[in-house]
């Protein structure tokens, strides 16, 4: 008997549904420096957008990581569940605002390579409070 990804992914969509965000994310733009490498420039591009579950709270239910031993680790860093959908294209380093805060996708993993969720850790970004 095979996995159903059907049902799983139907599942997946109810989580996600249950406190969902919309945003729209971007991508640093970079120019060669002369020397070989690439420096990045003030344009950012508009990668696209998306509909998820951020799961900011450090202490993560959704574990979703497994390996030959049963065991899951989460090292707490907030995470962003999106419906694996061919349009959504996250790359690492994009990022995104919500909620007066800027999140960087730090990597952004195709679960299990079965295409029906992406689990992307975030890093986020220090906002200034008040100029401080």
């Amino acid at each position: 008997m095979g996995l159903n990804i059907a049902h799983i992914k139907t599942q997946v969509a109810r989580v996600i549904d249950s406190a969902p965000i919309s945003c729209d994310y971007y991508r640093t733009t970079f120019v060669p420096d002369g020397f070989g490498g690439n420096v990045a420039t003030d344009n950012l591009l508009a990668a696209g957008s998306f509909t998820g579950l951020l799961d900011n709270t450090g202490i993560s239910e959704l574990s979703v990581i497994a390996n030959d031993a049963g065991n899951s680790h989460d090292d707490g860093t907030p995470k962003l569940y999106v419906l694996y959908d061919e349009a959504f294209n996250p790359k690492v380093n994009d990022f995104f605002m919500y909620d007066g805060h800027e999140y960087k996708f730090a990597n952004c993993i195709n679960v299990l390579e079965l295409n029906i969720v992406w689990m992307i850790p975030l890093s986020l970004k220090a906002v200034k409070v008040n100029g401080i």
